[in-house]
């Protein structure tokens, strides 16, 4: 290979490098805008499946999509008018507790609490935003459920004849990678809440609702998750006693262990087909990169591009 060409490769991968740059920071200006159009192009993937059920009935795909609506209106309803001012009202409670239960800590905990406690105000300063960021993801994902043939019609036409193939492989990789792993996450994260809230409720600790939601939410958090969703049902129970504390962390580290130990790999390797090493390594460089949005959507991005590398492969061998 001759200098000239060595040069010319080298110049080209630095102006494709400051390029990257410049593009990177354009799209950062207009990072809320992406987050809106990606979540709601997540959500109407993982609502897809439904809604193709109830069409299967002789059902046009917008009364479809209006009855899967209905259904999640009354959900989100029911939450903001029940269950959020009573997780409001307990966590007031809770937030007032803890600098009384932190004297008496460990000075890491303190710390901890401390931290804890700071990103706690910040989130409830973000409240408002993020109502108004969630209609505006409802919206747009119902856009996307009801003109999804349309949506899907105008890029194939807009594209090559020979890339039609290569677009349908592609959208059926992001159906499985992405929209799989979220639908198996939030059903995780599902199963997690509601069997914290049975533990809590049974064993009698107060503000169980409170505990049980920020542990199912957590959970959803690829593979740290099971750790963080520990901690919220930890708190309330060591309010009640130190041996109480102690019990409900044993029985919920049991509970998690049956399920990310026995269900979780089943399903996520029946789904992502994805190596755990794989799962980890996507997951801290997603973390580090984008932060928590990265280490969330890290693993079904490296599923994809698996995916795609295999399909490659085995093209090329035959």
């Amino acid at each position: 290979m001759d200098e000239k060409r060595i040069l010319y490769i080298l110049l080209s991968i630095i102006a494709g490098l400051y390029l990257l740059q410049i593009t990177w920071g354009f799209l950062a200006m207009f990072s809320d805008i992406f987050l809106i159009l990606i979540l709601s192009w997540l959500l109407s993937f993982i609502l897809e499946p439904v809604v193709r059920s109830i069409t299967q009935k002789n059902t046009s795909r917008l009364v479809a999509a209006s009855i899967v609506y209905v259904f999640l209106g009354i959900f989100l309803f029911i939450l903001g008018m029940v269950i959020v001012p009573t997780i409001i009202s307990q966590l007031t409670i809770i937030l007032g507790a803890i600098p009384d239960l932190a004297r008496t800590a460990p000075e890491w905990l303190q710390q901890f609490v401390t931290a804890t406690l700071s990103n706690a105000v910040a989130i409830a300063q973000n409240i408002t935003a993020a109502i108004f960021n969630l209609v505006l993801v409802l919206i747009f994902s119902f856009y996307f459920l009801i003109e999804r043939d349309r949506i899907s019609k105008l890029i194939y036409d807009l594209l090559p004849d020979d890339w039609e193939s290569n677009f349908r492989f592609l959208e059926k990789v992001v159906n499985t990678s992405f929209a799989g792993f979220l639908r198996v996450q939030v059903a995780l994260g599902a199963v997690v809440g509601i069997t914290t809230y049975l533990v809590l409720t049974i064993m009698g600790i107060n503000y169980a609702l409170t505990a049980s939601f920020a542990a199912g939410i957590l959970a959803i958090v690829p593979v740290v998750g099971p750790a963080l969703a520990v901690l919220p049902p930890i708190l309330p129970a060591l309010m009640t006693s130190v041996n109480t504390g102690l019990i409900t962390f044993v029985v919920l580290f049991l509970l998690q262990q049956i399920i990310y130990n026995v269900v979780s790999p089943k399903v996520i390797g029946e789904t992502l087909k994805l190596h755990p090493i794989f799962v980890l390594i996507s997951f801290i460089v997603g973390f580090k990169i984008a932060g928590f949005w990265g280490a969330v959507f890290a693993v079904p991005i490296t599923s994809a591009f698996v995916i795609i590398i295999q399909e490659f492969i085995y093209h090329n061998k035959k």
